[in-house]
């Protein structure tokens, strides 16, 4: 029986969110200059006079003399070339679900059919026989009875056989992911 999942290690998602993510790091390369504007009030003179007010603005800028996220970018890069090969694994995996849930389907079908078309008749043809054998006094009960109860396994087993078309068909449909 094949491992059911709803819910694949990576989606095509994943990918986006990391060529994103590679993106922000190179846009992270030349750092933002920050702006500061604001006013100052210094000192606790005696006297209100002599105290100090004013505005003042500056403005920083880091220099990315050694830093330009190479390493960042280099380590963003493998993991989008790992998730393209899970992704590429992802769809494999799924591919093989659902051709093994159809060829399971295939199987079941010819099975049930091969029940219905030459099984079946030819089980209720034997029983029909030992049953009119026993009625004309050419067999005993006991080789009568032993007929009608392989008949009955026989329709049990196609039943069972109808369960198990039943079961691969929802196989099926649960690995392309939408009813039939």
């Amino acid at each position: 029986m094949m491992s059911r999942r709803t819910i694949y290690d990576v989606t095509p998602l994943h990918v986006v969110v990391n060529d994103g993510t590679i993106r922000l790091a190179k846009a992270n390369r030349l750092p933002d200059p920050v702006v500061n504007v604001g006013d100052s009030y210094s000192g606790n003179p005696p006297r209100p006079s002599t105290a100090t007010r004013g505005f003042y603005i500056g403005v920083t800028q880091e220099l990315p003399v050694l830093n330009r996220n190479q390493g960042e970018i280099a380590r963003l890069k493998a993991i989008k070339a790992q998730l393209g090969i899970e992704l590429t694994s992802t769809k494999n995996q799924a591919t093989e679900e659902v051709v093994t849930a159809y060829q399971q389907l295939s199987a079941a079908r010819e099975r049930v059919e091969l029940f219905q078309n030459q099984i079946l008749p030819t089980s209720a043809r034997v029983a029909k026989m030992a049953r009119r054998a026993y009625e004309v006094g050419q067999s005993d009960i006991n080789s009568t009875l032993a007929a009608q109860q392989a008949n009955v396994q026989t329709k049990n087993a196609y039943l069972e056989a109808v369960r198990n078309y039943q079961q691969s068909l929802t196989d099926l449909e649960q690995a392309v992911g939408q009813p039939f």
